[in-house]
């Protein structure tokens, strides 16, 4: 993905995933929402691992379905937890 270049290569994996999720949750749309949310939180600066929960709670901010927004962040929080566990995200 494009947009991940400025990024470490961890954390352009757990960006790549998390939109995945997003689109799969809220349809093709989600991508052109993915990248606005990508542009403002590439914005803050804050783009180390440590800043990838902040950029899973931007993007479920976009999901107006309480339940659409629940799924996505479960499934999100799942991989971050991969993460934080070492173990390998796929």
């Amino acid at each position: 993905m494009e947009k991940t270049k400025k990024v470490i290569p961890l954390v352009a994996n757990m960006i790549a995933q998390s939109d995945q999720l997003f689109v799969g949750v809220i349809g093709p749309i989600g991508l052109e929402l993915a990248e606005g949310v990508f542009k403002k939180w590439l914005a803050e600066g804050k783009t180390g691992p440590s800043g990838l929960r902040r950029y899973v709670i931007a993007l479920s901010e976009q999901l107006d379905d309480v339940e659409q927004r629940k799924t996505f962040l479960a499934r999100a929080e799942r991989l971050l937890l991969q993460l934080q566990s070492g173990l390998s995200v796929n």
